[in-house]
């Protein structure tokens, strides 16, 4: 809803300013209750009925409003009932199309690229989601001196710059209110009207700041609304969404931290507002395994099972308060108490881990990861956030990744040895051997790589690993495009001028030596070549075809010339 149709509505964002004015003050369960009761009743949609389609959607809106005045009965917080079945060609063009109305190009293009389907909520789905978030006790109650450690006050300008940097198309939480719906207030820039907005919307966040949310309000605010998506491996994956205006606050306070965090957790820790990290991560890996090639040097790639649901929110806490002390009572009141998460009509508890979908969630989890991180001494010690790559002799990569077992059980964490994987390189071939023979008696169950195989954050580390990797990528956008054919041409026309997918091209060119590939370029180039076809001349369309899109990009020339201009 654009933001002239808010200011259209006599009322509207005075019933919400008002609100705000009222937790603010009161903060009180009634008033926060209200609150969450706004999104669902006020800026509900209008039934596609016959009478309904020929009013406009201010009038709808302002509709809603006057019943939300008049005292009506708050609806129970719960996410929608999931009526869709596993991903169909349908649901993903319905998905798509979603997406591009949100103006969230990404969005729609993760769908089209995604191995990935929304889980059934059956019985089964139930009992995965409950054994992905385990019981434990709340983290011990912890007071710091409020007059010693005080965050600064948030501000309408911390406001304004927080909702401005939400995506197009982020999903709103379980009371319903999207991002959207407050970019749409705000507008574009900071004006009388989005000034006073924020400033109301300040004074709730730094009720929050302090941790003075109402307890019996804490389980519902710092939940959220739980989705399962089924992996392509059969596991599940379980995605919290957060109530919009906790994730505001979330997105203000990682932005007051983040300079103090990269220093806290480098040099080993790039996972978190480190520009370019991963890039970093496999070019330092090339590098270790190129240099003295005479000496037998072993890798491992370090993997968790469940990693940030199952790290131990007392060790979180004690970090934050070690680091972060004057946003302690905020972090306290988000993960020193249980919290609920919604998924269809049912509810879970949270009781352990942070949030998947919490902006600080990669923080938290990196600042109780590092007090293992420090124990180590291998000369190659690199994380992205779970992600770990250790190198080094083999001796002290095996002794290493012994610490890494323990040091993981005291933060509540456990390896995934059959996900581990060790790569043996330099020395002889008898000296590699009997590496790989030691490392897999200390550790069984570990998977041995190949030069050909040895990839990192989806990135080739050596030569012989590029054409098997641009391979699947070719064969991956050849899925990507048949399945543009199944959109709306205009759809699927949008996609290929803006993207398809190039980011992820482009980050693997960046991390290889890819100019030396110029075939596997061609193939990925001629993979595009059926969708872009059968946008540009199928059907007569309406929108203007760039010169790009009748014949598709040659990456390979584009590669080449970057690297003729370098040398």
């Amino acid at each position: 809803m654009a933001k002239k149709n808010f200011q259209r509505v006599h009322g509207d964002l005075a019933s919400l300013q008002k609100l705000l004015q009222q937790v603010a003050t009161k903060n009180d369960s009634p008033s926060w209750l209200k609150l969450f009761a706004f999104a669902p009743t006020a800026l509900r949609l209008p039934a596609k009925t016959k009478s309904e389609r020929t009013s406009t959607l201010a009038t709808a809106v302002k509709k809603n409003l006057d019943l939300f005045d008049r005292d009506i009965e708050i609806p129970p917080l719960q996410s929608a009932k999931t009526k869709r079945k596993r991903s169909t060609d349908e649901d993903i063009a319905r998905r798509v199309g979603e997406k591009i109305d949100d103006g969230s190009v990404s969005g729609a293009m993760r769908i089209v690229m995604s191995t990935d389907s929304v889980a059934d909520i059956t019985s089964d789905t139930l009992k995965e989601l409950r054994a992905k978030h385990p019981e434990f006790a709340p983290p011990p109650v912890s007071v710091l001196n409020a007059d010693t450690h005080v965050a600064p006050p948030v501000t309408a300008a911390d406001v304004f710059a927080a909702i401005r940097s939400f995506p197009r198309g982020s999903a709103a939480g379980p009371d319903g209110l999207r991002p959207q719906h407050l970019i749409d207030i705000v507008g574009g820039k900071m004006d009388d009207h989005s000034g006073q907005f924020c400033e109301s919307l300040a004074a709730v966040l730094n009720v929050v700041l302090e941790g003075k949310v109402p307890a019996d309000i804490r389980p519902a605010f710092f939940g959220g609304k739980l989705l399962a998506l089924r992996k392509k491996d059969g596991g599940l994956r379980p995605i919290a969404v957060g109530m919009t205006l906790r994730r505001v606050i979330a997105k203000i306070v990682c932005s007051k931290v983040a300079e103090r965090a990269v220093a806290v957790l480098s040099p080993g820790q790039v996972g978190f507002n480190v520009r370019g990290g991963a890039e970093a991560i496999v070019h330092g890996t090339r590098q270790f395994i190129n240099e003295n090639p005479e000496i037998t040097k072993a890798i491992v790639k370090v993997d968790f099972r469940n990693a940030f649901n199952t790290v131990s929110r007392e060790v979180v806490l004690d970090a934050v308060k070690s680091h972060f002390p004057e946003y302690f009572a905020f972090f306290q009141s988000a993960y020193g108490h249980h919290s609920s998460l919604f998924i269809g009509e049912h509810v879970m508890s949270s009781e352990s881990g942070v949030q998947q979908g919490d902006p600080l969630g990669p923080l938290l989890f990196c600042l109780a990861l590092q007090a293992v991180i420090l124990t180590l001494n291998t000369e190659l010690n690199a994380w992205y956030l779970d992600d770990g790559t250790l190198g080094g002799l083999p001796e002290s990569v095996q002794e290493n990744l012994a610490r890494v077992i323990e040091g993981a059980r005291r933060i509540g964490l456990e390896i995934n040895v059959t996900k581990c994987k060790l790569y043996v390189s330099g020395g002889s071939e008898t000296a590699q051997q009997k590496a790989v023979d030691d490392f897999l008696v200390q550790h069984p169950g570990v998977r041995v790589m190949s030069s050909s195989s040895l990839t990192l954050l989806g990135a080739p580390v050596l030569d012989a690993a590029i054409a098997p990797l641009f391979a699947e990528k070719a064969q991956s956008l050849a899925t990507v495009c048949e399945r543009m054919q199944l959109l709306p041409r205009h759809h699927a026309l949008f996609l290929l001028r803006h993207c398809l997918g190039a980011p992820k091209i482009v980050y693997m060119l960046r991390c290889s030596n890819a100019w030396k590939y110029s075939e596997q370029l061609y193939k990925i180039d001629e993979s595009c070549v059926p969708a872009s076809n059968s946008c540009a001349t199928s059907e007569p369309i309406t929108m203007t075809i760039p010169a790009g899109v009748r014949r598709a990009s040659r990456l390979a020339e584009v590669v080449l010339a970057y690297v003729a201009r370098r040398n």
